[in-house]
């Protein structure tokens, strides 16, 4: 009760209230205390009202008495006084004798005695004197009208002095009580006004009490939601997760969990700015959110463009199509239309329990498993974790582990493809393709190449398997008198500063290099980054005299409309293109649409893998010039290509 008071004192109406209540009562007492004193004076001046008449009739009966007394006194010798004046000389006796009756009982109650007192001896001789004529049958009527007449004077006077007095007294009264009720007034006011002080400085000190109070719940409160929440996109947080997890794991309940991330969202941000990135993480949130709800789940941002899902288990195909929906998504924002895609890692709690490494920390690994896989595996975007994820992964490290060891020890080599003319099948280039040669086995390229460009460690490589290669085929040159071009991949993160356009120059230098038999082989990704920044690159390539080739086209992030905005010499067609051509309609359209466009661009064609003569003749037959592919040899090291190169000039 006591809190709640408080509460409503501490605000502008609860206050307004209070001191409004203060104020009527102040009126009212100072309104009561007036009324007061209004009585007080009536009653002063009604009470003396009695009294006076009293006198005055004393004071009048005493007159009529000497009157009298002097028309007998005046009466010519020898004539009889006349009857009614003695009459009536008896009758105002009479009357004098009754009022100083009721003078006598003022008296009594007067607080002047010594004035009454004489008063009182003074009538009782006037009423003496005034008997005395009657029992002498006015006898020497002018000695007693002399007698009388002194009686009556001092009686006078003593009365009226006597009435002076009590009305001094009674003002000097009234006076005192009028003084007391206007100190009580005073009092009254200056008590109600120290109230008022002490209730307003009560209330502010209670405002300012409860304000601090409020204050410090709002910012405690504000503080465990921020706590708990991304304020950016409104989910729950990191910690959040942790606590979603336990509780379902103490509650024995199967569950699954899904790690989202936005692939290249640091792209986004750079070409769109934050605000647009912002935008989309925050799209991506909601829609993960209505996923959440309608499945009974929760939805949690992680930070940065992580999120995650925490959802009931499905079968594994449901848990596919949830992710199917968040896969890939465009968003608007203003003016900007952002296509977005995500890699997804999924674990399950049933996996985890018959491992019998069901925890919270456990789950949480074994997504981050799944994601680094999905990420690894740049095909698929949802991968589910199993137990031999484990394996790959320690794989992996150790692989990452060994790459820079294995630079400085020449395990990698570089393997030659030909490149040849469809239309008489003449070798006129090789394409660089380095290998890995660990613990007497050659590593695939699939299994390192993604894990060198997540470190960085693919610019040191492309730079080894550049010199390599350009060395190796101005050596083939010089010995065959033959010009065979030599094309190099580059990975999109040269295309962050312009330190490869001086490391060609300086190796086109060193070696007398002719610019023009070296082609550099960019894929789609390079054209996501700083476009500007990257066409400027490319550029000055251009200007050193080497050409650029768009390759894996079809695979990637772009479309055809990108072929206009870059300036490439040469288009790479995938392999995903030539396995299906001999079969799918479909597949001869779209590759008949490109090259239509590609060499509406002055661009040269070059399609990857070719393993049979029918799809040799079908690529050729559409418009293109050049292939590639095992019908004319796998990749080989330079040794086995220098052979086979010796070989067709002898």
């Amino acid at each position: 009760m006591i809190a709640r008071l408080s509460r409503l004192l501490a605000t502008t109406r609860g206050t307004m209230v209070a001191l409004g209540i203060m104020t009527l009562f102040a009126a009212f007492a100072a309104y009561e205390v007036h009324v007061v004193r209004q009585k007080l004076a009536i009653q002063g001046n009604h009470s003396e009202a009695p009294e006076l008449r009293t006198g005055i009739a004393v004071l009048t009966l005493i007159d009529r008495l000497h009157y009298r007394l002097q028309e007998i006194a005046w009466t010519e010798d020898g004539r009889a006084v006349p009857k009614h004046v003695i009459t009536d000389f008896a009758g105002a006796l009479r009357n004098l004798e009754r009022y100083a009756d009721r003078l006598s009982e003022v008296f009594e109650s007067s607080g002047t005695v010594a004035a009454s007192g004489r008063a009182e001896e003074n009538l009782a001789a006037t009423i003496a004197a005034a008997k005395a004529a009657i029992e002498a049958d006015f006898a020497d009527p002018v000695t007693l009208e002399v007698t009388f007449s002194g009686h009556r004077e001092r009686t006078k006077y003593t009365i009226i002095r006597y009435f002076h007095l009590l009305a001094e007294e009674r003002e000097a009264a009234f006076l005192k009580q009028e003084r007391t009720l206007a100190f009580f007034t005073a009092s009254i006011y200056a008590a109600v006004l120290a109230m008022l002080g002490a209730f307003s400085a009560l209330v502010l000190v209670l405002r300012r009490e409860v304000g601090i109070r409020i204050g410090r719940e709002k910012a405690e409160r504000h503080a465990e939601y921020l706590s708990r929440t991304d304020p950016l996109t409104g989910l729950p947080n990191r910690s959040q997760l942790h606590h979603f997890l336990g509780d379902r794991i103490t509650r024995f309940e199967d569950f699954q969990l899904l790690l989202i991330d936005v692939s290249r969202f640091g792209e986004i941000n750079e070409r769109y700015g934050h605000a647009t990135g912002d935008a989309v993480l925050r799209a991506l949130s909601e829609r993960l959110r209505a996923l959440a709800g309608r499945s009974g789940g929760e939805a949690v941002h992680l930070g940065a463009d992580e999120f995650a899902l925490v959802l009931p288990l499905f079968a594994q195909e449901d848990g596919s199509q949830i992710c199917s929906s968040i896969e890939e998504m465009s968003i608007r924002d203003g003016t900007n239309r952002v296509f977005v895609k995500t890699a997804i890692g999924r674990a399950g709690s049933d996996t985890l329990r018959a491992e019998g490494h069901l925890s919270t920390d456990g789950m949480i690994r074994a997504v981050e498993l799944a994601l680094s896989e999905a990420k690894y595996r740049s095909h698929e975007q949802f991968v589910t974790y199993t137990p031999e994820l484990e394996q790959r992964h320690a794989r992996r490290r150790e692989l990452l582990d060994s790459i820079p060891r294995a630079i400085e020890d020449d395990e990698f080599f570089v393997a030659f493809q030909p490149k040849v003319d469809l239309a008489d099948g003449y070798v006129y280039g090789f394409e660089a393709l380095i290998r890995w040669r660990h613990q007497g086995r050659v590593i695939s390229p699939a299994d390192f190449l993604p894990l060198a460009e997540e470190t960085r460690l693919i610019v040191d490589l492309d730079l080894l398997v550049l010199g390599d290669a350009v060395r190796q085929v101005a050596s083939w040159n010089r010995v065959t008198g033959r010009d065979y071009a030599i094309s190099v991949n580059l990975s999109a993160l040269h295309f962050s500063n312009r330190d490869i356009v001086t490391a060609v120059a300086d190796l086109l230098a060193d070696l007398d290099f002719n610019p023009s038999l070296l082609t550099l082989e960019i894929t789609e990704t390079v054209m996501l980054d700083d476009w500007e920044g990257v066409q400027a690159i490319l550029a000055d390539l251009s200007a050193l005299g080497v050409k650029i080739s768009l390759d894996d086209f079809g695979t990637g992030y772009s479309s055809l409309a990108y072929l206009r905005r870059i300036s490439a010499d040469e288009l790479k067609i995938d392999r995903s293109f030539v396995t299906e051509i001999e079969q799918s309609s479909e597949a001869q359209f779209v590759l008949d649409a490109i090259v239509d466009i590609a060499t509406g661009l002055g661009m040269k064609i070059v399609v990857e893998g070719i393993e049979t003569e029918e799809q040799a003749r079908i690529v050729s037959g559409f418009g293109c010039d050049r292939g590639q592919g095992y019908l004319w040899g796998a990749p080989k090291p330079a040794g086995e290509t220098e052979v086979a190169i010796l070989e067709a000039v002898a």
